[in-house]
């Protein structure tokens, strides 16, 4: 697959490498860099490529990390100029560097590129971010091939492009490519996801099939095995989760033991509320001593000059370090402890109840917070503790590797 997927770049202009976690992406992505390399050297080709992810976490902590090891295992050497996003290959070769939220595609308008990689392109937020994107790639000098990596994500703008509606088979061209493929995986890996995992998420994650991700989310989710009343459990890791909407703003506060999680209690705030508020409804109901567990994002100042997080720590709240992962991920984590009766909850957290009934998957994959903008708030609370503390294994979110050689 990995060889299929270069040899492709000769007669299409868009190839993507459609495959499992560890089935070899961001290695097809690394050999991608030489041969544009090799372009360079051969044919005084002096244009710039773009390498990008679909945030700027992404690519530091696992696309770059990953290359710069590939490379210094061959013996290439390189340099990475973090403040500017650039990438030089044996001092010749030159790669933009970007994640593509919203800040990461405004600065790439205007930019010319000769060729592009994207990596996790699947998971880029729609059609207008990959067509703004390959409007960069005007440059002559350069192959102008286009490279993707990425697992699949359902039905979405990507599996248009390379399989439904918009597919054009004289220029796009994908390829499949499995876990288990991979001969240089770590002995059991592969059976080691394989039972983290419910089927469709075998076949997205492990087998790089387009699963369809329309209908229920949380389809693991049955209200007669999974509530129950939980008077009577008091002892565990003290958790609680936070979703920082301001309407609803919610809480879930949870005791982890024996590798269950065990759903006490929730709190949904309506009628538009803040930290403030929230924090004093927790005190009030004797949770003051909890962990906290939020969206990453609480970090960010706000307009008050103080970050929630900044808020929670005053009123005595000890906040652990979180990111955010792929909403399909933190979703399929979700489902995965379900099926292995690992998340219990009480009676009366009907809010959560609801939600983990009634969100659904949109055609394209998302999660729908339009037809249904009450939901989705208290489920991402659990989402957010779940993956903190008992995440599906993966390569994503590896530690970052040196950035320069």
């Amino acid at each position: 697959c990995k060889v299929e997927a270069l040899d492709a770049l000769e007669d299409f202009n868009h190839v993507a490498l459609v495959g499992g976690i560890g089935s070899g992406k961001t290695f097809v992505g690394a050999c991608f860099l030489l041969r544009e390399l090799k372009r360079c050297v051969e044919l005084n080709d002096d244009s710039i490529g773009l390498l990008t992810a679909s945030t700027y976490g992404q690519l530091r902590k696992a696309t770059l990390t990953e290359v710069f090891r590939q490379f210094t295992e061959w013996g290439i050497s390189f340099s990475y100029n973090q403040q500017a996003g650039m990438l030089t290959i044996e001092n010749r070769k030159k790669f933009l560097c970007a994640g593509v939220d919203k800040s990461g595609v405004d600065n790439l308008r205007g930019v010319n590129v000769g060729c592009w990689w994207g990596d996790e392109a699947a998971y880029y937020d729609g059609i207008d971010v990959f067509n703004t994107l390959s409007g960069r790639i005007r440059d002559k000098r350069g192959s102008m091939r286009r490279l993707f990596t990425t697992s699949p994500a359902g039905h979405n703008y990507f599996y248009d492009l390379f399989a439904g509606e918009l597919y054009d088979p004289k220029n796009y061209k994908a390829i499949k490519a499995r876990t288990s493929s991979n001969v240089h995986l770590a002995e059991g890996f592969y059976d080691s996801l394989k039972t983290q995992m419910d089927e469709k998420a075998i076949a997205q994650e492990l087998h790089g099939e387009w699963v369809s991700r329309s209908g229920t989310a949380y389809y693991q989710f049955n209200r007669d095995t999974h509530m129950v009343d939980l008077s009577k459990i008091r002892v565990g890791k003290q958790l609680i989760g936070l979703d920082f909407n301001v309407d609803p703003f919610c809480a879930l506060v949870i005791l982890y033991r024996d590798g269950i999680f065990y759903v006490k209690d929730e709190i949904y705030l309506e009628g538009g509320s803040d930290t403030y508020k929230m924090s004093e409804e927790l005190i009030s109901r004797g949770y003051g001593d909890y962990q906290i567990i939020a969206d990453s994002t609480y970090t960010a100042r706000r307009t008050s000059g103080k970050s929630d997080k900044r808020i929670l720590e005053e009123y005595g709240f000890e906040c652990l370090p979180s990111r955010n992962p792929y909403v399909i991920d933190r979703v399929q984590n979700i489902n995965r402890l379900f099926l292995q009766n690992r998340i219990i909850i009480d009676n009366k957290c009907k809010k959560l109840q609801r939600d983990l009934e009634q969100v659904i998957f949109t055609d394209s994959g998302q999660l729908d917070q339009k037809t249904r903008k009450y939901l989705t708030h208290i489920s991402d609370c659990l989402g957010y503790v779940c993956y903190k503390i008992e995440p599906i294994q993966s390569k994503r979110g590896k530690p970052v590797f040196t950035s320069s050689r």
